[in-house]
């Protein structure tokens, strides 16, 4: 067992680095904008933002200083506290995904942070290193990971010893096979298909929000908007300079998200690694993969592309969906290649069968009394509703049947769009209507599921089956109105993952 050690002394510059940005906003009010003011909440303010400072870096200092860590052979040993100190021990096994994320910062100063998730739910089910170097962060993950197996390592004389180069934070391994790696073209047309070059309008009123709030720009911002449409070419000449840099900025962004993108694998994990001036690098057990997801937007179908996400069971927050992601912009025929090229026992089957009628029809009906009862409950406000120019008091009831035919349109399309099957111990359906989603999913990796008949599925033989995966959090999905005799084929089917699992 290795000696506890201290985390990296640079963890406090980054805090430091931290605390400095959100404070930034604060200070230039109230030491800048505010200099020559003398209101007591201006002096009170200004003193409670420095004690605030003071107590932070105290405790910037005080948590490096209490903190170490240690590793066996099975698992991580996390220490805290001097007085009354505290001691968590994080199997190995219990790691789900490994994440590294190497910011601007961590490339100033040639570091890296690591993030070993676990299933667990907490503030404490993950370990972190916000700051590492990139030779411990390679041993921290070798050991977690595992000896990696080297076939030919013996059979080439002279090779006694294979090197590992680091690049950006990520282990190149010679067994590695790289999957897909995005052109420049690949790039530019990401970046019109997720419509980032849209990103220039929510900027400049972000910026236009924060600048108003010291500033009073709304009558700078009316004579210069009067100004520029003072003319249809002072006028035209700023929507083509806007829509100019729009998309540059747009491609920029595409370039910086996903420029350096790799997806490769060896034979026990997959490696995903993305990012220009931030860097990102995922890595996943295939053992560990809980079911894989192909998602297209109504865009990426008219375009033929789709996005490839895998489950995993460890992660959180909002950029989870976009590290476990295998590119979003995949060319569909690729995205299926790539499945079974990552994951060979993972299984797709071309032949998937569709809803019966029966099932268009109760959801027709479904949406009608829905809509039924929605009117007669504001049938008795109808007289306190305002009129709207043109329409006059008939605007609400176009906006209802609107509503009730977009409901039907989005059931009549979530039907034909939504299809099943059980092949082996493999289970695949697709749903939505605009969008699709298609899972994939082993039945040992299932956790539980239910099957479900309302009175209308009753008498006209239908179920629903739900079905829960872990995830984090657990993803629920629901197959609705399909036959009820494949409802209990399907939990007949799902009876049988008591030969395959295994406990850990």
């Amino acid at each position: 067992m290795s000696r506890a050690k201290r985390y990296h002394p640079l963890v406090m510059l980054l805090a430091i680095w931290n605390l400095g940005k959100n404070a930034i906003y604060f200070f230039v009010f109230l030491f800048v904008l505010k200099a020559g003011s003398d209101a007591a909440w201006v002096k009170y303010g200004r003193l409670a933002l420095l004690v605030v400072a003071g107590f932070s870096l105290l405790s910037i200092l005080w948590s490096w200083s209490t903190r170490r860590y240690q590793l066996d052979d099975t698992s991580f040993r996390l220490y805290q506290g001097v007085f009354v100190k505290s001691k968590r021990v994080i199997p190995f096994s219990k790691i789900q995904n490994i994440n590294r994320q190497t910011t601007l910062f961590h490339r100033i100063f040639k570091v890296t942070a690591i993030r070993f998730e676990t299933g667990m739910e907490g503030e404490d089910a993950a370990v972190v290193f916000r700051v590492i170097c990139y030779a411990e962060a390679d041993r921290l993950e070798e050991r977690v990971a595992g000896p990696v197996k080297r076939e030919d390592a013996l059979s080439t004389a002279g090779d006694d010893e294979e090197t590992a180069a680091v690049e950006h934070g990520n282990i190149r391994d010679s067994k590695r096979t790289i999957h897909f790696s995005p052109t420049r073209k690949d790039l530019i047309k990401a970046s019109f298909t997720s419509l980032s070059f849209l990103i220039l309008i929510p900027a400049l009123f972000s910026l236009y929000s924060k600048a108003d709030d010291f500033f009073d720009l709304d009558e700078q911002a009316q004579g210069v908007l009067a100004a520029l449409m003072s003319s249809w070419w002072t006028a035209a000449a700023v929507f083509v300079l806007l829509s100019a840099v729009s998309v540059v900025l747009g491609i920029a962004v595409t370039f910086v998200r996903y420029g350096g993108f790799e997806l490769s694998s060896d034979a026990e994990r997959i490696y995903i690694v993305k990012g220009m001036i931030e860097r990102t690098a995922f890595s996943i057990a295939k053992e560990r993969v809980q079911g894989v997801e192909v998602t297209q937007s109504l865009m990426k179908r008219l375009l033929g592309l789709a996005e490839v996400r895998l489950i995993t069971a460890g992660g959180e927050g909002e950029d989870k969906r976009d590290v476990n992601s295998l590119y979003p912009f995949l060319p569909v025929r690729h995205a299926y290649r790539l499945v079974s090229e990552l994951l060979p026992s993972y299984e797709i089957s071309s032949e998937m069968s569709p809803l019966p009628r029966a099932s268009l029809g109760i959801s027709l009906v479904g949406s009608g009394w829905i809509w039924i009862s929605l009117v007669a409950l504001s049938i008795p406000w109808l007289p306190f509703i305002p009129d709207v120019p043109v329409f006059g008091a008939a605007w609400w009831w176009i906006a209802s049947a609107g509503l009730l035919i977009w409901a039907m349109v989005r059931n009549i399309l979530n039907h034909f769009n939504t299809a099943y099957a059980i092949h082996g111990r493999f289970l695949q359906f697709r749903t939505g209507g605009l969008t699709s989603r298609l899972f994939i999913g082993k039945r040992e990796k299932i956790i539980e599921v239910k099957v479900t008949r309302g009175v209308l599925q009753r008498r006209w033989g239908l179920a629903s089956v739900h079905i829960v995966n872990r995830a984090r959090p657990v993803l629920h999905h629901k197959l609705p109105d399909i036959p009820a005799a494949w409802g209990q084929a399907f939990y007949a089917w799902y009876a049988g993952r008591m030969q395959e699992i295994r406990t850990e």
